[in-house]
Formats: C-alpha cells, sequence, structure tokens
C-alpha cells in the first residue's frame, strides 16, 4: 500500500508471473479473487511472462488464446519506447520477441493518475527490458540529442576509438550486449571529440 501525503492510499503489486503453462490459470484466478474481494486502486507492473493478443508476440508458434483470456479487466498503461520488452536473443527465423512486462491499472487508478505511463529501457544485462513508471509522465526538457559529425570520419582516431569498443568482447553479439556496445561507443566518441575539437 501506498499513501502520498493529500492523496488517497493506493496499492502496488511487482509481480513475476509463472512462467509454466499449469500454473497460470490458477496464478490469475487468486489474483482475481483478490481484486473482486477489495475493488482496490490498484497498479501492477512486472514480467507477466503471458501475453494478452497476437500483436505482443514475432516468431514462434501462436499464442494461447485460453491463457491470453487470463488477463484480469484491467487498463493496460501506455509504454513508450518499443513494442516487445523480451527477446529469445536468436536470429532469423528463430528469433521471437514478445511483450511480457506491462504495467496495468484499475479504472479507479487511472482517474487518479492520468498523465502517468511506462518508459522502456534497453536491456543490457537480461533478455528483458526494464519498464519504469512514471507517475507525471514525461517531462518536456529533452536530453541533448547524440550526433555524428561526419568530419570525424576524416580522423584515424575516430575509427580506431569505434574499433576498440567493438572489439572489446568479441564478435559474437545479442541484443543486448549490441545496445551496450553503441552506449559506450558513443560516451566515447563524445568525450574523444571534446578533447580534440572543444565543446563546438
Amino acid at each position: 500500500m501506498i499513501s502520498l501525503k493529500g492523496e488517497d492510499p493506493w496499492f502496488c503489486t511487482f509481480l513475476y508471473g509463472p512462467p509454466h503453462k499449469e500454473d497460470k490459470q490458477r496464478f490469475w484466478s487468486n489474483l482475481s479473487k483478490i481484486r473482486n474481494e477489495s475493488n482496490p486502486c490498484w497498479c501492477i507492473i512486472g514480467d507477466f511472462n503471458i501475453v494478452s493478443n497476437q500483436d505482443e508476440k514475432d516468431g514462434g508458434a501462436p499464442i494461447n488464446m485460453s491463457q491470453a483470456g487470463c488477463f484480469l479487466s484491467f487498463m493496460d498503461l501506455s509504454i513508450k519506447g518499443g513494442e516487445f520488452t523480451w527477446s529469445n536473443m536468436r536470429s532469423n527465423q528463430e528469433a521471437i520477441v514478445e511483450r511480457l512486462d506491462k504495467i496495468i491499472v484499475s479504472n479507479k487508478w487511472s482517474l487518479i493518475f492520468p498523465k502517468a505511463i511506462g518508459i522502456l529501457e534497453a536491456a543490457t544485462i537480461s533478455d528483458h527490458n526494464p519498464v519504469v513508471l512514471l507517475m507525471e509522465g514525461l517531462k518536456k526538457e529533452r536530453k541533448r540529442e547524440f550526433k555524428f559529425e561526419s568530419r570525424w570520419l576524416l580522423d584515424e582516431e575516430c575509427s580506431s576509438n569505434v574499433k576498440e569498443v567493438w572489439n572489446a568482447s568479441g564478435s559474437n553479439i545479442g541484443q543486448n550486449q549490441f545496445v551496450k556496445k553503441l552506449k559506450t561507443t558513443r560516451v566515447k566518441l563524445k568525450k574523444w571529440s571534446k578533447i580534440k575539437y572543444g565543446k563546438n
């Protein structure tokens, strides 16, 4: 239960849904009972280990609609940053991506926090993308964007910096390592450019 100053208390559940088919129905049944008994102002965040429709999955076998029907009659909170939150870390025809991580809220909760949204962060360690809840929505101020300068291509040091990052942990990389390398390359080039060319 979360009680903020000047606001009615509300409930937040951090959830890890059962991965095995035989446990899913019982799990969702128990969660439904909790809701029906208290009808709370409720927000549920986590890895649900289930998708609610075929649009939340790409690759692999079609979803089991009976399992998808386990979902509570909650609202699916909008999440910015991507369609899918989990990857099996394979490529080509073996690749499967799904939206397993969600934020669902009761109608009562959505009326109290109408600006709330979720943000999908980059997956750097896990095969899941972290989901972050922003109660007041996105702030308008934006971080300064990274821009690759074409003049860097004329400088051999730029190429050396990029090679150093990408050769650091071998050539076989999955989605997580790819994102991490992109971030590391950006940071390295920004620092190098600042030293070599100054702030401009």
